[in-house]
């Protein structure tokens, strides 16, 4: 009878195959690019915009005037229509500020941008011709056609699944960079539109009583 250990090892065997498979030597390679790639921006993003004072300051402020926001939209429900008309013009004003204070933090934003979007520029140029026709990884699953014509650019065959360097190094450096600025604690405020949708949804799913 076999131990119990053995079958879990087998398991795990299994899996790190369908990892390779998925994910061979060029792949990984390019995964870990990405990931240097990714930090390297963030840290010259820190340097350059988000260690500043003025960027701070002024992040700290739409913070707060988002969340002024959020009360005077739940005050302004319950009030009569001669006060409501008073806290509507304060609501417009905070709202005008705060569209303000976004352009700004954008125009200190680019400061970082351009030299963040030159850099994985030529990083992409470089893995390209250096992977050119190579599949460096495996989707799980053959996705929509609109994707494979990004996902199969430049490669041969007639497998979709196969994915070139490209695809992969825009996906990952996508999903990385959010990650990165959340977990290094300098994401971007929210703008006054994800206000105003999170609000909105909020308020619907009390309606329905589901919050």
């Amino acid at each position: 009878r076999r131990h119990p250990g053995f079958a879990c090892q087998c398991t795990i065997t299994s899996r790190l195959r369908e990892v390779r498979a998925m994910f061979p030597f060029h792949g990984l390679m390019t995964l870990g690019v990405a990931i240097v790639s990714t930090l390297t921006a963030e840290g010259l993003s820190f340097y350059v915009v988000y260690s500043t004072e003025n960027y701070r300051k002024t992040k700290k402020s739409i913070d707060a005037s988002n969340k002024k926001i959020g009360r005077l939209k739940e005050e302004l429900a319950a009030l009569d229509p001669a006060k409501r008309k008073i806290k509507q013009r304060e609501l417009s004003r905070i709202e005008h500020d705060v569209v303000k204070m976004d352009r700004d933090l954008a125009a200190m934003q680019s400061k970082s941008t351009m030299a963040v979007a030159v850099i994985a520029l030529v990083i992409l140029m470089t893995l390209s011709t250096a992977f050119s026709g190579v599949a460096v990884a495996k989707l799980p699953f053959v996705p929509l056609q609109f994707i494979t014509a990004l996902s199969h650019r430049g490669l041969e065959g007639d497998d979709m699944r196969d994915c070139s360097v490209a695809f992969l190094y825009m996906l990952c450096t996508m999903s990385l960079r959010g990650n990165v600025q959340k977990a290094l604690g300098f994401a971007p405020p929210k703008s006054l539109m994800q206000v105003h949708a999170a609000q909105a949804q909020a308020r619907f799913l009390k309606s329905k009583n589901l919050l």
